[in-house]
């Protein structure tokens, strides 16, 4: 685990859903429902932090299905457990990097507002790639552009400082490098996704 990252969010945990504004949760609900995923769907949520996706996960799903909710931070988890108890969804404390899963066993991983803290991203997408079945998809996205995400880790600084979404050459070449084909890479002023499919 990556005991810095881990502590940082530790620390954070709870009083992080008060400092989430509406609209972005509410850009989230809108990337989610745009990626087609379809009930009974196995999803592992990475860096699911207090889980703010499992709601519109649930609802998507219609009481099907699975979301395997991962962190390294225990204490966000225990804060998502809290709201959302353990009804279709799992808990588990994880890095990015090393999964507790086998291979091939979801049908989507996603990573909202989690891929610029992977110490690795290289060997973190790999590990993901792995998690998915043939067909399965990737979809790392977050409420701001890149350049605003890049731009506020710059500015809290400390442990978070210098994480950052790599440019779209660099984002490409890690999915393909993973043997995910890029389906979709938007960078827009309110949201930025990449979508690839194994």
């Amino acid at each position: 685990m990556a005991s810095k990252i881990q502590t940082f969010f530790d620390e954070r945990a709870a009083g992080w859903d008060s400092s989430v504004p509406a609209d972005v949760i509410e850009r989230a609900r809108e990337i989610i429902e745009q990626l087609g995923i379809a009930p009974g769907s196995r999803i592992l949520d990475v860096g699911c932090g207090t889980g703010v996706l499992v709601p519109m996960l649930r609802e998507l799903m219609q009481a099907r299905g699975f979301v395997a909710a991962t962190d390294v931070s225990i204490n966000m988890l225990r804060e998502g457990r809290k709201k959302y108890g353990g009804e279709l969804a799992g808990w588990v404390q994880s890095d990015a990097a090393r999964l507790p899963l086998r291979g091939e066993s979801v049908d989507w991983v996603l990573c909202y507002s989690v891929f610029p803290h992977f110490e690795d991203q290289r060997g973190a997408v790999f590990e993901l790639a792995g998690a998915l079945t043939r067909g399965g998809r990737l979809a790392i996205f977050h409420s701001k552009s890149r350049e605003d995400i890049n731009a506020f880790h710059r500015e809290i600084g400390g442990e978070v400082g210098g994480h950052e979404l790599p440019d779209e050459p660099e984002m490409r070449e890690i999915l393909e490098g993973a043997g995910l084909k890029v389906e979709r890479l938007e960078n827009r002023s309110d949201r930025y996704l990449a979508l690839a499919i194994k």
